[in-house]
C-alpha cells in the first residue's frame, strides 16, 4: 500500500471521529457558547494647556545714599494699583497689575542686588497668570520724608542696578514714546508677551520694582532772596526831568541769581514832588 493511501485513511479517521465529537456534544448539550466581544475605543483628545507665567512685584526700601534696609526706622504705606491716567493700549490686553501692598518694616525674602545672597527686597509672587500686558499706575506713599518712588521692570533672572530705575510719569502712557524719558524696561506696564517657538510661546516671567528712599537729612531752610537796589539810595530826580529806573539785582543762597525775576510796579511822577 502506498504512503498516500495510509495518509488519507488517516485523515478520514480523523474527520469521522471529529464529526462524531460534535455530534455528541450536541446531543448532550455541552457545546461551548460563543460569546461576543464588545470592543470599546475611546477618543483621546490632545488638551493644549494655555501657557501661563509669574508677575513678582517687589519694593527695595534705602536712605538717600542707596544703603538697603528694611525701613523699620521709617512708617511706610505703599500700594501700587491700576492706573488713573488714561493709558494707551498697545494690545488687546487690558490687563492691571493686581492692587499690591508694602509696609515698613519689610520682611526681606529676596536677592535682588548684586546676586549676593543676602535678601535686599520684599517680593509678592503672582503665579499662574496668562500673558498680557499688564498696566500699573503711580504708587500711593503714606509716611513722611519718602522721596520720589523709582520703577523697573525687568525679566526675572535679568540684573538689577539702580541706575536703570526711572520716576513715574504719565508719558509711559502715551502712544508716542518720544516722551517716555528714553527709559527702557520703564512704559507704565508689565509686557508679559514672550516671543513664540512652535506655536507656542515660552514661558515669560517678569518682575516690577519700586525703589524708596527716605530722607535722613533736613532739607537746608529756604532763604529769602536779597535784593540790591542799583544807582543811589534814595535816588533823587529833578522836577519834570524824565526818570529812569536804575534797576536791581537779585540772589539767595538756595537759587542763585534771580535778577530776571524781579517784578517792578508803582509809577515816578517827576511833575509833582514826593518820595516814591
Amino acid at each position: 500500500m502506498s504512503n498516500n493511501s495510509a495518509k488519507k485513511r488517516k485523515l478520514f479517521a480523523f474527520k469521522v471521529v471529529a464529526c462524531f465529537g460534535i455530534g455528541l456534544m450536541l446531543a448532550l448539550n455541552v457545546l461551548p457558547v460563543l460569546r461576543p466581544v464588545s470592543f470599546k475605543v475611546q477618543e483621546v483628545l490632545a488638551v493644549e494647556t494655555q501657557p501661563i507665567a509669574s508677575l513678582r512685584v517687589c519694593k527695595i526700601v534705602s536712605d538717600e545714599q542707596w544703603v538697603v534696609s528694611d525701613g523699620a526706622a521709617h512708617l511706610g504705606v505703599f500700594t501700587i494699583h491700576a492706573p488713573t491716567a488714561t493709558i494707551y493700549i498697545e494690545s488687546d490686553s487690558t490687563s492691571s497689575v493686581p492692587t499690591t501692598s508694602f509696609t515698613t518694616p519689610l520682611t526681606l525674602n529676596t536677592d535682588l542686588l548684586g546676586n549676593d545672597g543676602i535678601n535686599d527686597a520684599q517680593c509678592i509672587t503672582y503665579s499662574d497668570i496668562e500673558f498680557s500686558n499688564y498696566f500699573y499706575g503711580e504708587e500711593q506713599v503714606q509716611g513722611s520724608n519718602w522721596l520720589e518712588p523709582l520703577y523697573l521692570s525687568v525679566l526675572q533672572g535679568e540684573q538689577i542696578t539702580q541706575g536703570k530705575f526711572a520716576t513715574y510719569t504719565d508719558g509711559w502712557f502715551t502712544e508716542t514714546t518720544s516722551d517716555d524719558g528714553g527709559q527702557a524696561g520703564h512704559n507704565g506696564l508689565v509686557d508679559m508677551y514672550p516671543y513664540v517657538v512652535d506655536d507656542w510661546p515660552e514661558q515669560f516671567n517678569q518682575t516690577l520694582v519700586i525703589w524708596n528712599r527716605y530722607q535722613t537729612q533736613a532739607p537746608p531752610v529756604n532763604q529769602a532772596p536779597s535784593i540790591t537796589l542799583l544807582g543811589s539810595n534814595p535816588f533823587n530826580v529833578q522836577l519834570n526831568v524824565t526818570f529812569t529806573d536804575p534797576g536791581a539785582t537779585s540772589t539767595d543762597l538756595e537759587d542763585g541769581d534771580l535778577t530776571s525775576q524781579i517784578k517792578v510796579s508803582g509809577v515816578v511822577n517827576t511833575s509833582a514832588t514826593g518820595t516814591y
